[in-house]
């Protein structure tokens, strides 16, 4: 690269005075390196700069994580340093590559996409973003795509509000491709050897290469790596079955990139196989968050039915907690919880705090609220939809139950 960047500063173009397959982003490196003229000094401070993308790649992972699994923040960091520190994607991010500035536009484009759902704007300004990192590593070139898919799937009601969408992020691609342009204008660089030498050769490598499935082989021999991505993958889709809903636009988007990448690329080079392992860190995170919630579960078998026989809730409430709760056999007795019957009755013959003395039962908290009726449907769960009428004052005058201050005089 620095070669590159040296017969660049000679005034050589690149796609036409010499053979180039990279995307033409070292002439943004040009100025960072002609003041080295010693090879491994430029390599020093092109490795620096590296490191740099590759800080903002992971740091957009990680808040990527969190959006991904609100719940489990902890998670987040976890899951990418899990992936980010073992050896063969180390390798990848201390290397002199700057393919990390190519990701990180479409990992922090990713959470500003999918953190405000009703941001007007939002498929544009994606566009912009993807349409760059797609550009400057065209590796992410169906990602995106099928994250706006995904996306339009599950917000859309009409065709007029999806093709609304789909035309909002068509213009930003749009815009992103006429930067490209005028950027490969304002250096000299011609349009049809850099798509002939940049895209078309890559497809016709790639499609006649004599590794064939070198990615998947890659992948089959890290399975430290794999394993985790696979069951966080099968995770989430069992919740999703449960829900019976997606629950998200960018898990099933990348589960399907990560499928397409394996099968498709040839190549078995770490600049294939390394982000392959880091997006799919988001699995990882939904690994550690179904770890979370059985932990919680078994510490805690019984909360789940106590919140179920609260007399507050609804049977619609009731039939939805009623699917996550244990068998019978599976819940382990406590005589701590059963009731002391002394001679003087129920828990008068224990200490005040001995262990064979249970917990006060937790009563419903009241609140000072106006009387009304609820009419059929008050339920989420029932066929109705919510309404309520306040009662009259003969009604509250005689309504039996209710406090004194509440009845009229």
């Amino acid at each position: 690269m620095p070669i590159r960047s040296g017969s660049r500063r000679g005034g050589l173009r690149p796609y036409t005075d010499l053979f180039e397959v990279h995307p033409p982003y070292f002439v943004l490196l040009t100025p960072i390196l002609e003041h080295w003229t010693d090879p491994c000094d430029a390599l020093r401070a092109l490795r620096i700069f590296a490191a740099l993308g590759n800080l903002a790649f992971l740091g957009g992972l990680v808040a990527l994580g969190r959006t991904v699994a609100p719940r489990c923040g902890r998670w987040a960091g976890l899951g990418v340093a899990f992936v980010a520190f073992h050896p063969k994607v180390l390798d990848f991010l201390v290397e002199f590559r700057i393919d990390g500035w190519g990701y990180a536009p479409a990992a922090w484009g990713l959470v500003g996409f999918l953190r405000r759902p009703g941001m007007r704007g939002r498929f544009a300004t994606f566009g912009i973003l993807s349409g760059i990192a797609t550009l400057l590593c065209p590796k992410l070139a169906l990602l995106p795509p099928l994250v706006v898919g995904f996306e339009i799937l599950r917000e859309c009601r009409s065709w007029r509000e999806a093709l609304r969408m789909g035309s909002a992020y068509a213009l930003g691609l749009g815009i992103a491709a006429l930067v490209f342009a005028s950027y490969l204008a304002a250096n000299g660089i011609a349009l049809d050897r850099t798509y002939l030498l940049l895209f078309r050769y890559h497809t016709l490598s790639n499609a006649h290469s004599s590794y064939r499935h070198g990615l998947l082989r890659q992948l089959v021999g890290t399975p430290l790596l794999l394993v985790p991505i696979a069951l966080g993958a099968l995770a989430w889709a069992i919740d999703a079955v449960k829900r019976r809903s997606l629950a998200g636009a960018y898990p099933p988007a990348l589960g399907l990139w990560l499928v397409i990448q394996a099968w498709l690329v040839a190549y078995p080079y770490k600049q294939y196989h390394a982000p392959w392992f880091l997006f799919g860190s988001a699995f990882v995170i939904l690994l550690g968050r179904a770890l979370d919630d059985l932990w919680r579960h078994a510490r805690h078998p019984g909360l789940l039915r106590r919140v179920r026989d609260d007399d507050r809730l609804g049977p619609g409430h009731r039939a939805a907690l009623g699917a996550f709760q244990p068998r019978p056999g599976a819940m382990r007795h406590d005589p701590r919880l059963e009731p002391a019957r002394g001679p003087r009755g129920p828990n008068r013959g224990a200490p005040p705090f001995s262990s064979d003395r249970p917990a006060r039962r937790l009563l419903p908290l009241v609140q000072h609220v106006r009387p009304q009726r609820l009419r059929l449907g008050a339920d989420p769960g029932g066929p109705a939809t919510l309404s309520a009428a306040r009662l009259s004052r003969a009604e509250r005058g005689g309504a039996p139950g209710l406090p004194a201050r509440l009845r009229h005089p």
